[in-house]
Protein backbone atom coordinates (compact mmCIF):
# COMPACT_ATOMS: atom_id res chain seq x y z
CA UNK A 1 0.00 0.00 0.00
CA UNK A 2 1.09 3.55 -0.63
CA UNK A 3 2.14 5.84 2.21
CA UNK A 4 -0.41 8.30 3.60
CA UNK A 5 -0.26 11.74 2.03
CA UNK A 6 -0.58 15.09 3.76
CA UNK A 7 -1.97 18.41 2.65
CA UNK A 8 -0.29 21.58 3.90
CA UNK A 9 -2.41 24.70 3.96
CA UNK A 10 -0.79 27.73 2.40
CA UNK A 11 -1.48 31.35 1.66
CA UNK A 12 -1.51 34.61 3.63
CA UNK A 13 -4.02 33.30 6.18
CA UNK A 14 -1.81 30.32 7.05
CA UNK A 15 1.80 31.12 6.25
CA UNK A 16 3.91 33.50 8.32
CA UNK A 17 4.49 36.88 6.74
CA UNK A 18 7.47 37.23 4.38
CA UNK A 19 9.10 39.55 6.91
CA UNK A 20 8.89 36.90 9.63
CA UNK A 21 10.26 34.19 7.33
CA UNK A 22 13.14 36.47 6.35
CA UNK A 23 13.91 37.20 10.00
CA UNK A 24 13.89 33.47 10.83
CA UNK A 25 16.21 32.62 7.94
CA UNK A 26 18.58 35.41 8.96
CA UNK A 27 18.66 34.18 12.55
CA UNK A 28 19.20 30.57 11.51
CA UNK A 29 22.08 31.66 9.27
CA UNK A 30 23.74 33.36 12.29
CA UNK A 31 22.93 30.84 15.03
CA UNK A 32 23.70 27.15 15.45
CA UNK A 33 22.62 24.36 17.75
CA UNK A 34 26.00 24.64 19.41
CA UNK A 35 25.00 27.83 21.18
CA UNK A 36 21.49 26.63 21.99
CA UNK A 37 19.49 29.15 19.96
CA UNK A 38 18.23 26.98 17.07
CA UNK A 39 16.13 24.80 19.38
CA UNK A 40 13.48 27.53 19.32
CA UNK A 41 13.05 27.17 15.56
CA UNK A 42 11.80 23.57 15.36
CA UNK A 43 8.49 24.59 13.83
CA UNK A 44 10.26 26.82 11.28
CA UNK A 45 12.51 23.94 10.22
CA UNK A 46 9.46 21.69 9.93
CA UNK A 47 7.71 24.45 7.95
CA UNK A 48 10.44 24.41 5.29
CA UNK A 49 10.93 20.63 5.32
CA UNK A 50 7.25 20.02 4.56
CA UNK A 51 7.13 22.46 1.64
CA UNK A 52 8.82 19.99 -0.71
CA UNK A 53 8.26 16.73 1.15
CA UNK A 54 7.60 13.77 -1.20
CA UNK A 55 4.43 12.75 0.69
CA UNK A 56 2.89 16.21 0.39
CA UNK A 57 -0.07 16.51 -1.93
CA UNK A 58 -1.62 19.70 -3.24
CA UNK A 59 -4.93 17.84 -3.58
CA UNK A 60 -6.80 17.98 -0.27
CA UNK A 61 -9.05 15.10 -1.37
CA UNK A 62 -5.98 12.81 -1.58
CA UNK A 63 -4.75 13.64 1.93
CA UNK A 64 -5.28 11.78 5.18
CA UNK A 65 -3.50 14.41 7.32
CA UNK A 66 -3.73 18.20 7.16
CA UNK A 67 -0.88 20.42 8.36
CA UNK A 68 -1.55 23.96 9.60
CA UNK A 69 1.76 25.88 9.32
CA UNK A 70 1.12 28.45 12.06
CA UNK A 71 4.29 29.66 13.80
CA UNK A 72 2.84 31.52 16.78
CA UNK A 73 6.04 32.00 18.75
CA UNK A 74 7.64 33.63 15.69
CA UNK A 75 4.57 35.28 14.12
CA UNK A 76 2.08 35.99 16.95
CA UNK A 77 -0.82 36.76 14.60
CA UNK A 78 -0.46 33.56 12.54
CA UNK A 79 -2.57 31.38 14.84
CA UNK A 80 -5.49 33.82 14.91
CA UNK A 81 -5.44 34.24 11.13
CA UNK A 82 -5.31 30.48 10.64
CA UNK A 83 -8.12 29.77 13.12
CA UNK A 84 -10.51 32.18 11.38
CA UNK A 85 -9.79 30.75 7.93
CA UNK A 86 -9.62 27.12 9.07
CA UNK A 87 -13.10 27.17 10.62
CA UNK A 88 -14.51 27.76 7.11
CA UNK A 89 -12.51 25.04 5.35
CA UNK A 90 -14.51 21.98 4.21
CA UNK A 91 -11.52 19.78 5.11
CA UNK A 92 -11.76 21.06 8.69
CA UNK A 93 -15.53 20.79 8.92
CA UNK A 94 -15.56 17.21 7.64
CA UNK A 95 -13.94 15.77 10.79
CA UNK A 96 -13.83 18.86 13.01
CA UNK A 97 -10.05 18.90 12.80
CA UNK A 98 -9.37 15.39 14.07
CA UNK A 99 -7.05 14.84 11.10
CA UNK A 100 -5.22 18.19 11.46
CA UNK A 101 -1.76 18.86 12.89
CA UNK A 102 -0.36 22.06 14.36
CA UNK A 103 3.26 21.83 15.50
CA UNK A 104 4.26 23.91 18.50
CA UNK A 105 7.17 23.06 20.77
CA UNK A 106 7.11 26.23 22.85
CA UNK A 107 6.28 25.68 26.52
CA UNK A 108 3.40 28.16 26.25
CA UNK A 109 1.74 26.61 23.17
CA UNK A 110 -1.81 26.83 24.48
CA UNK A 111 -1.49 30.57 25.05
CA UNK A 112 0.39 31.23 21.81
CA UNK A 113 -2.02 29.25 19.65
CA UNK A 114 -5.09 30.82 21.30
CA UNK A 115 -8.30 29.69 19.56
CA UNK A 116 -6.39 27.47 17.15
CA UNK A 117 -5.11 25.38 20.09
CA UNK A 118 -8.62 24.68 21.32
CA UNK A 119 -9.92 24.02 17.82
CA UNK A 120 -7.29 21.30 17.38
CA UNK A 121 -7.12 19.97 20.95
CA UNK A 122 -10.81 19.53 21.68
CA UNK A 123 -11.93 17.26 18.80
CA UNK A 124 -10.02 14.33 20.19
CA UNK A 125 -6.36 14.82 19.43
CA UNK A 126 -3.96 13.97 22.19
CA UNK A 127 -2.05 17.02 23.29
CA UNK A 128 1.13 16.40 25.22
CA UNK A 129 2.48 19.17 27.41
CA UNK A 130 5.82 18.70 29.08
CA UNK A 131 6.81 20.64 32.18
CA UNK A 132 10.48 21.31 32.72
CA UNK A 133 11.63 19.97 36.07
Amino acid sequence: PSAPRFFRYEGPDYDPSPEVLSRIRSTLDRESDANGKAEFFGEALLYWDLLEHPLRTHDAAAASLFVVPALPQLDPDSASRAAIKLAKEPTWQRRRGEDHLVACTHWQCAGLLKDLFWMVALPGLTVALERNA
